[in-house]
């Protein structure tokens, strides 16, 4: 599915997606979806049971405008 056909199937929702192709900005171009949730911390339980995947998360609803996000990863070295 594209990413478009994710959002207007998943309206509101949380999804982990399988990715099969990224744009060169390394957003989701196309791909499977792995799980659907209410909530990100569902959707972050489900990535940590999937390993050797190429994984993308998304959010299929609208962001407030007055919203911003950022996600941290702490090093693994």
């Amino acid at each position: 599915m594209t990413l478009a056909e994710i959002r207007d199937c998943y309206n509101g929702k949380w999804v982990l997606i399988e990715c099969r192709e990224l744009d060169r900005n390394l957003d989701v171009v196309d791909g499977d979806v792995v799980a659907v949730a209410d909530s990100k911390e569902e959707i972050y339980a489900k990535q940590l049971t999937i390993e050797g995947k190429n994984l993308a998360i998304e959010y299929c609803g609208e962001w407030p405008t007055d919203l911003a996000v950022m996600f941290w990863l702490p090093a693994t070295r």
